[in-house]
Order: C-alpha cells, then sequence, then structure tokens
C-alpha cells in the first residue's frame, strides 16, 4: 500500500479509513435480546447501513410476498 504524505490530514485520515473500516459487520444475537436501537445508532455514527433480516424476513411473511412464502 502506498500512503501519500503530501495530502492533508483530513484526507489521509479518510483514505484510511477508507481501506481499514468494516465493510460488512453480521450480528448474531438472540432475538430476546433488543439490539436494533443500539445498532442503528452504531450505523449512523460511522456511516453504515443496518438492516434486521429478522424484520425484514418477518414483513415478507406477513405481506405474504413470494419472498415470504
Amino acid at each position: 500500500m502506498n500512503l501519500k504524505t503530501d495530502l492533508s490530514l483530513e484526507s489521509t485520515v479518510a483514505f484510511l479509513r477508507n481501506i481499514y473500516s468494516a465493510k460488512v459487520v453480521i450480528v448474531n444475537h438472540e432475538k430476546r435480546l433488543q439490539v436494533d436501537t443500539a445498532s442503528s445508532n452504531v450505523a449512523i455514527k460511522y456511516n453504515m447501513l443496518y438492516l434486521s433480516v429478522y424484520q425484514l424476513i418477518k414483513q415478507h411473511i406477513e405481506d405474504n410476498t413470494i419472498f415470504g412464502q
């Protein structure tokens, strides 16, 4: 990896964050644990996308979509 040191500090930090930051984080938890709010807040703070797979599947089942069937 080549690190350009002639850039501003902000540009260098942004470059390093882009390389080393997590692209996908998968959290497995028991259904009884309430982690949606905390996970959403972390996603907002670190400019990530939070998807609750459990909620998406439940919604598809309730809406009787092809995926839910």
